[in-house]
């Protein structure tokens, strides 16, 4: 079955325009920043940054496992794929933090120390008591539902691309530069497109 995906964009601007509530932008963005850290190595010393390719893809399911949670709470948008509303009452903070960790963790097995003292400190804000246990079990459920449905999207294992001698084809730089990467992007599952060459330009001229 094709699954239809609202544009990132509006997600986005749903979470964070003024007709969204606002009381959540804070733990949003910090998760956010967070996120970014880890794919660019920033989390610990020993981590190595991750490349633009990989890096983005991770920040994206991020940013959805966020929004289907605090969606599951607040039900203000288009749910991109989790669509199973909260038990009431439910902290849509909580739902955001736990989800957020659930995706770095899942990605980055060896900051789970460091993420989950970040997810206490997050989750220490909020009062215990129901909404904060139905908000993590939300945050969870969102993020295990876009995990599996990213798990088989051609992102993995990394392809490289060693060049062509053909005319008018790729080559690497001579002398000291590595091979293409992340040649299976090309045909790796986009996120809100319905085909990666959906808007593909025509073709060049013939050689010659």
């Amino acid at each position: 079955m094709k699954i239809t995906h609202a544009p990132l964009a509006a997600l986005a601007a749903a979470i964070l325009s003024t007709s969204a509530p606002r009381v959540f932008a804070d733990v949003i963005t910090d998760w956010n920043f967070i996120t970014i850290k880890a794919t660019k190595g920033l989390l610990t010393p020993t981590q190595a940054a991750l490349n633009t390719n990989v890096a983005s893809r991770i920040d994206a399911i991020e940013a959805i496992a966020v929004y289907d949670a605090v969606n599951a709470v607040l039900a203000f948008g288009t749910p991109y794929h989790y669509s199973t509303p909260a038990a009431s009452p439910a902290s849509a903070d909580a739902a955001a933090v736990q989800a957020a960790r659930d995706v770095l963790v899942s990605n980055f097995p060896g900051q789970t120390a460091d993420l989950d003292a970040k997810l206490a400190a997050s989750l220490a804000a909020i009062p215990d008591g129901p909404a904060k246990t139905n908000g993590i079990a939300a945050g969870s459920a969102a993020a295990a539902d876009i995990l599996a449905l990213r798990g088989s999207d051609g992102s993995s294992p990394n392809i490289t691309y060693a060049g062509s001698t053909g005319v008018g084809e790729w080559r690497p730089t001579p002398t000291g530069f590595a091979n293409g990467i992340n040649q299976q992007w090309a045909t790796l599952t986009p996120f809100v497109l319905g085909s990666p060459s959906q808007f593909r330009a025509p073709a060049p001229p013939a050689v010659g």
